[in-house]
């Protein structure tokens, strides 16, 4: 994580600054009560041994109550000065910690959103480099599904036409834009209205040469959601001898 904001620092300063002057306030008062209690004791001592006139006491009354009430002023800025201190030192803390909270929060936050655009960036990547493959199968597929056709092996034709729609319907899936989309729908449906021609024209009957790799072919090819490839692929499969 990077080293941090100044205000933290200034905020970190400025409490133990404020805690060392308290401790020094609060230090001086207490050592003025201390002398304050000294003083009395031996004005104490001292009257103790000396004769006392009604003036001496008179003297005497008005010392006490002077010390008394300045003990009591000394005590009540003692407690003021330890509750302001403490008061300025809990919002500073919370202050602080809530400054902490929101930094580990924005902090995360943005490894978040950088890791989302990472994401989304190798997700593009790897949708284009998948979208990319099965266009380079379904092409590949076409010229082995003629180079059969062309040899008379109607099952691998046969085969190589439904592995290539197959294909395509993996680039249908991936692709978001809805014209290509479209545009290799009808593509399929004139692929697939060749295979049939081609199938009702030389009377064609095969083996299922791989029943289950077909029936995942047939399977992904209706993921178009089209009825006439839906149809279309009925017809194929009518031919097709398990």
């Amino acid at each position: 994580m990077k080293n941090k904001p100044t205000l933290l620092f200034y905020i970190s300063v400025s409490l133990t600054i404020l805690l060392f002057c308290s401790i020094i306030i609060i230090g001086i008062l207490l050592s003025k009560l201390n002398f304050d209690n000294n003083k009395y004791y031996t004005l104490f001592k001292y009257i103790q041994k000396t004769e006392i006139t009604n003036q001496d006491i008179e003297k005497q009354q008005f010392k006490e109550d002077y010390y008394i009430e300045q003990q009591s002023s000394d005590t009540s800025l003692i407690l003021t000065v330890f509750g302001v201190t403490a008061i300025v030192f809990g919002v500073f803390s919370y202050t602080l910690f809530e400054s902490r909270i929101n930094e580990h929060k924005n902090y995360y936050s943005d490894k978040i959103a950088d890791q989302e655009s990472k994401y989304s960036i190798l997700k593009f990547h790897l949708d284009d480099l998948l979208k990319s493959i099965a266009l380079d199968k379904a092409y590949e597929n076409m010229i082995k599904a003629k180079e059969n056709y062309i040899k008379q092996n109607y099952e691998w034709y046969i085969y190589f036409s439904l592995e290539a729609v197959s294909n395509f319907s993996e680039y249908f899936m991936l692709t978001d834009n809805q014209e290509l989309k479209n545009f290799t729908t009808e593509s399929q449906i004139t692929l697939l209205k060749d295979v049939v021609k081609n199938i009702n024209e030389n009377s064609i009957t095969v083996k299922n040469l791989e029943h289950s790799v077909t029936q995942k072919y047939i399977t992904n090819i209706l993921r178009f959601q089209n009825i006439e490839i839906t149809n279309l692929i009925c017809k194929i499969k009518s031919v097709i001898l398990d």
